[in-house]
């Protein structure tokens, strides 16, 4: 029986930080995350609310434009289309273009920043949508195709 309340000591200790931070969007309707943290702390360590209405918390949903989806659809689209060339496709140099885009998994994404921004300023896309939607329209990224690949090699091919 000891041992049952000490880890529920436990789990109400590790569950603390969550809460402090579902009260806290709660409360202010933004993460608490841009204030200071001797600010946070000059209270209660946890304000709970006095009453909690359905619309005090932000919601996901309706608050994105239909434009902002359709990019993630594009990309997932033209990722899929990419695994499937790499798993059923037979081209030229197929397996050695695979192990260079899986070895672009490899490269550290901090390091790729002052290229990217280089190569968009050449390209006059600063201050613009464009860096964020045509690199993922063409290919997706590395991981998406990787797992779409991998997905789709695992079907056998007399379905296709």
């Amino acid at each position: 029986m000891i041992v049952y309340l000490l880890l529920l000591f436990l789990v109400a200790v590790a569950l603390l930080p969550l809460l402090w931070m579902v009260v806290d969007v709660a409360q202010a309707g933004f993460p608490g995350g841009v204030e200071p943290v001797a600010a946070a702390l000059q209270g209660d360590l946890v304000q709970l609310p006095r009453h909690l209405e359905p619309g005090t918390v932000p919601r996901s949903d309706g608050q994105h434009h239909l434009h902002h989806r359709a990019g993630a659809v594009r990309s997932l689209v033209s990722a899929s289309i990419t695994g499937f060339a790499f798993a059923r496709l037979r081209f030229p140099g197929r397996d050695v273009w695979f192990a260079i885009l899986i070895m672009t998994m490899l490269i550290p994404s901090a390091i790729m920043i002052i290229p990217q921004y280089l190569l968009f300023n050449w390209l006059r896309w600063i201050d613009s949508y464009k860096p964020l939607i045509v690199p993922w329209f063409f290919g997706g990224g590395a991981f998406r195709i990787f797992l779409f690949r991998q997905f789709i090699k695992s079907i056998p091919e007399e379905l296709d």
